[in-house]
C-alpha cells in the first residue's frame, strides 16, 4: 500500500462519497475508485460497501480507515518537516470563526506578538453549524463559536471555554433608542422588529433563549447568518440586533449605527471546539501555537 491509496481511501470515508471525495481531491472519481479498489485487495477485506446514495464503511473498514488516518497525519508531518527544513514554511492550521467575533478574537490571539513563520494559519468565517460539520469531516483544526447545547454538538467534538462576551443592541443611527444615555431597558424592544442569526443553533439560538427568559418576545423581522449582514439591515432601518460588544465598533465609529449597552446585562460564552480523536504532532503543536493567548 502507498500514501495515496490511503489518503484517497480516508477522503472517501470522510466524503461518504467517491463524487465527493474526487471533487475534494481534484482527481477524477475513476482514480479514487481505482486506488480504494487497490488497496481492498492488499488488505485483503473490503473497506466499504457502494450504496446508491454513497457509502458505508464496513465494521473492519473502519477500524484499518481509523488506524490509516493517523499514519497519514504522520505522513504528511514528515513531509512537512522535509519542506521546513529546506526552508519552506509550510505548516497550517485550519480555523472556523462564526461572524462577528474577528474583532474580538484574532487580536487576542496574536496579543503574545504574531506565529511562528513556518505557519500558514487559515482563517474560514462561516455559521455554527457549518463550523460543527467542517470539524466533524476533518476539514477544520479548531472551530471557535457560540458554546451550545453538547445535545447540539456532534460526536466526537470537545469544547475549552475561551471567554465570555458581552452583548449589545445596535440601532440605526436615528432611531428613538439610539438617544438613551443609559443603558436600555431590553423590555423596550418588545415591540421592535429583529434582526436574528442562526436560530436552529449557536449564536442567535443563545440570543434567543436569553430573550426568552427574560420575558422579551420582539417579532423577527429577518434571519440571516452572518453578523455582517445583520448589520447592514440595522443600518438599512429593517430592525434592531442584539451583537457581541466590540462586533460593531467600525460602523459605530462611522456613524452608521449605535451601539447601546442594555439591562440586564446579557453574556455568552465562546468556545474553541476541537476533534476528540487523537491529532497527529503536528496538529497539536499548531493548536497550542495559535490557541495560547486566547487560553491563558
Amino acid at each position: 500500500m502507498d500514501f495515496k491509496q490511503i489518503r484517497y481511501a480516508v477522503a472517501v470515508a470522510k466524503e461518504r462519497s467517491f463524487t465527493r471525495a474526487a471533487n475534494r481531491l481534484n482527481v477524477s472519481q475513476s482514480a479514487i475508485s481505482e486506488q480504494v479498489k487497490q488497496l481492498e485487495e492488499q488488505v485483503g477485506f473490503p473497506l466499504m460497501s457502494r450504496m446508491g446514495s454513497g457509502v458505508e464503511m464496513t465494521e473492519k473498514g473502519r477500524v484499518f480507515l481509523y488506524e490509516a488516518e493517523l499514519v497519514a497525519n504522520d505522513l504528511t508531518y514528515l513531509l512537512d518537516v522535509a519542506r521546513r527544513l529546506r526552508g519552506v514554511a509550510v505548516d497550517k492550521v485550519s480555523l472556523g470563526l462564526i461572524s462577528g467575533l474577528g474583532q474580538i478574537i484574532l487580536p487576542k490571539m496574536f496579543a503574545g506578538g504574531g506565529m511562528s513563520e513556518n505557519v500558514q494559519l487559515e482563517i474560514r468565517t462561516a455559521p455554527t453549524r457549518v463550523i460543527f460539520s467542517e470539524l466533524h469531516k476533518g476539514r477544520l483544526d479548531i472551530g471557535i463559536a457560540i458554546e451550545v447545547d453538547p445535545d447540539l454538538v456532534p460526536s466526537g467534538l470537545t469544547v475549552k471555554r475561551l471567554l465570555e462576551v458581552e452583548l449589545v443592541l445596535i440601532t440605526p443611527p436615528d432611531h428613538p433608542l439610539a438617544a438613551e444615555r443609559t443603558p436600555v431597558d431590553i423590555g423596550l424592544i418588545m415591540n421592535e422588529p429583529l434582526i436574528m442569526s442562526e436560530l436552529s443553533v449557536g449564536y442567535g439560538m443563545a440570543v434567543l433563549t436569553m430573550l426568552h427568559n427574560l420575558g422579551v418576545r420582539p417579532p423577527i423581522r429577518a434571519v440571516v447568518d452572518n453578523v455582517e449582514t445583520m448589520k447592514v439591515l440595522v443600518q438599512s432601518g429593517i430592525g434592531l440586533a442584539l451583537i457581541p460588544a466590540g462586533a460593531a465598533d467600525n460602523e459605530a465609529n462611522l456613524g452608521l449605527v449605535k451601539a447601546l449597552p442594555f439591562t440586564p446585562a446579557q453574556r455568552l460564552s465562546i468556545g474553541s471546539y476541537t476533534p476528540r480523536r487523537r491529532l497527529s504532532r503536528h496538529t497539536e503543536k499548531l493548536h497550542a501555537q495559535v490557541m495560547g493567548e486566547l487560553w491563558a
